[in-house]
């Protein structure tokens, strides 16, 4: 359960702190100064690029200051700022709210500092030099097909709208929005499935509502045949509530996005049942370095009309889990 719960931190607003990487010399013998602001690190998967991007900086020789805003506005904007008050050469962003730090971004790029957005859309191109975009909706429709190719192997006879769907979503912010969205639009992609439930959590007591959610949803629902979680830490929570239940779990297949070791193992048990989690939309194999690349420039050439680098969103299920496990 605990790593379950540390896999939502990195976007549900929990613990002010900010963490730094690198150290405090000059920058003499570094090929130049990144500041890096990630919209958290209090998930497996934030840290799971906080300590690649530490590793690649170094193997790159880039000085590295990282700065964790924990999906705070206010404080992102503010590091920001101290960012270009230290005079780095460069700035690397997950938004927690893409139009709170726009200003601060221009301002950055006003005065020379290459800005690299990451995770973001239909952002003011005065605030970044390159945007990699793994798109919102995207993610939401990857899920959607691997969720629906379940729906037609294991239910083939099935009549439309009889295939029960839950949707553990998030709606806190505009661009979270889009992904659940889609979701929630499951029965366009497959008519046999209709949507019973959509939750979203707080971020105050998510921690407790999710897994109330999930025991409520089979008090209501006991056929429930399908659900998609907007990311692969509430896919975690919810299928170790639906473990402690007699249940049928070769009738029930989770679908989510992201990846973590504990998301990939549980699609991977998912083959004998141990698990409901058969399948998860990935947005990128290798993003720490296409991100790095990005701040370097060496993607520049590989940019569209809108400096816009799209990251292609991979659909693993357990097929191909242990590709991703293995490396």
């Amino acid at each position: 359960m605990r790593k379950a719960l540390a896999a939502l931190a990195a976007i549900l607003i929990i613990f002010g702190m900010t963490a730094c990487g690198g150290d405090d010399s000059d920058d003499n013998g570094y090929l130049l100064h990144l500041g890096f602001s990630p919209f958290a690190l209090g998930s497996e998967y934030q840290m799971m690029i906080h300590d690649q991007m530490v590793a690649q900086a170094a193997e790159r020789n880039i000085r590295l200051t990282i700065m964790s805003p924990e999906g705070d506005i206010v404080t992102q904007v503010t590091q920001v700022e101290n960012m270009i008050a230290m005079g780095v050469d460069a700035i690397l962003i997950y938004p927690v709210d893409q139009s709170a730090v726009t200003e601060a971004l221009i301002d950055a790029r006003s005065q020379g500092i290459r800005v690299v957005v990451n995770d973001a859309m239909y952002m003011n191109m005065e605030a970044y030099d390159v945007l990699i975009e793994a798109s919102a909706i995207e993610m939401g429709m990857v899920a959607n097909q691997l969720a629906s190719d379940w729906i037609d192997e294991n239910f083939p006879d099935a009549a439309p709208g009889t295939v029960e769907v839950a949707v553990f979503g998030l709606w806190l912010t505009e661009y979270w929005g889009l992904r659940s969205d889609v979701m929630v639009d499951m029965p366009s992609v497959n008519p046999k499935a209709t949507v019973v439930h959509a939750f979203s959590p707080t971020a105050e007591h998510f921690m407790t509502e999710i897994p109330n959610y999930a025991h409520m949803l089979l008090q209501t629902n006991p056929d429930i045949a399908v659900v998609l979680s907007f990311t692969d830490g509430f896919a975690i929570m919810v299928d170790e509530v639906f473990m402690q239940y007699d249940l049928d779990f070769s009738r029930i297949g989770h679908f989510t996005v992201d990846r973590t070791d504990e998301g990939l193992a549980r699609i991977a048990s998912s083959v004998n049942n141990e698990s409901t989690i058969r399948g998860t939309a990935v947005p990128g194999l290798n993003i720490v370095s296409e991100m790095l690349d990005a701040v370097q420039g060496l993607l520049d050439d590989r940019l569209d009309a809108n400096r816009i680098y799209p990251v292609e969103v991979i659909p693993v299920t357990a097929a191909n889990v242990h590709e991703l496990i293995d490396n």
